[in-house]
């Protein structure tokens, strides 16, 4: 995330909550939103906005359980795209048991996260 964004976002919940964000929580909010895009910390603060009464700013947790939520859904969605490519791959080609073992073992450590991104590059490269 750009740090003058979210500044722009923090004067939005300040104006809605003007004594809710003092520094302290401005910087314990910055250390997790700093890790998201714009987009999603804009989505976040409309939700706050739009959920919340005048006497309930959001603390740094509130944004840490948001922040969980949209990380649990990049998750999600990566496992479904590695899912997908396994599909993909079991659907072509005639391989021996050997190299289907092998591959699978690479897709199936792939989606349990023990393949690093470089790694698993490589062995797409392999298999094409």
């Amino acid at each position: 995330m750009e740090k003058e964004h979210f500044y722009e976002e923090i004067e939005i919940l300040k104006k809605e909550w003007p004594r809710g964000f003092s520094e302290e929580k401005i910087k314990a909010i910055w250390s997790e939103a700093k890790f998201f895009n714009n987009f999603e910390f804009t989505r976040v603060r409309k939700e706050f906005v739009s959920k919340r009464g005048v006497n309930q700013p959001p603390v740094p947790n509130d944004f840490s359980i948001e922040f969980s939520k949209i990380r649990e859904k990049i998750r999600y969605n990566q496992k479904r795209r590695e899912s997908e490519e396994v599909n993909d791959f079991m659907s072509g080609g005639s391989l021996s048991e050997d190299e289907m073992k092998f591959r699978m073992n690479i897709i199936l450590s792939r989606i349990a996260g023990k393949v690093s991104d470089k790694d698993w590059k490589d062995f797409m490269r392999l298999i094409k």
